[in-house]
């Protein structure tokens, strides 16, 4: 989804008993399991921390809830899972270390971010060469 896209959608959902969930799920990366497995005593709104402790894996009826909603407010006909690859291409975008999107994302090595990821990028030679550019002609 593009920033706009994920701005509607949240903009559209944000009456909806599924707010919490989506927002949680495009701003956090978390699956539908983790998103729905969140508890209170988990959540440190002090400190802006949460910790994921468990992953629910009944989760039928919140994707058939999510996309029959995504389609009543007029929005892509995309999956909730998708929702955590928008917010992987949001930190791809972002330049955000390849370390610091894979703990977020929780994989057990960045070698699952940058495989599941890594094409989002922008050729290292690509920002190499404007960099190069800038530095010589202050383009």
């Amino acid at each position: 989804m593009t920033i706009a896209q994920i701005k509607d959608m949240l903009d559209a959902f944000k009456d909806d008993d599924l707010y919490m969930p989506v927002m949680l799920a495009v701003s956090l990366g978390l699956r539908r399991g983790e998103t729905l497995g969140l508890q209170w005593r988990n959540v440190d709104l002090e400190n802006g921390l949460i910790k994921i402790r468990f992953n629910y894996t009944m989760v039928g009826d919140m994707s058939r809830t999510f996309s029959a909603r995504m389609k009543k407010y007029g929005l892509p006909g995309i999956r909730f899972h998708d929702l955590r690859h928008s917010n992987a291409a949001l930190m791809v975008g972002q330049n955000v270390p390849d370390k610091g999107g894979s703990d977020r994302l929780g994989h057990s090595t960045i070698q699952i971010y940058t495989d599941l990821y890594g094409h989002l990028e922008r050729s290292v030679q690509e920002q190499i060469a404007e960099t190069i550019e800038e530095t010589i002609w202050g383009k």
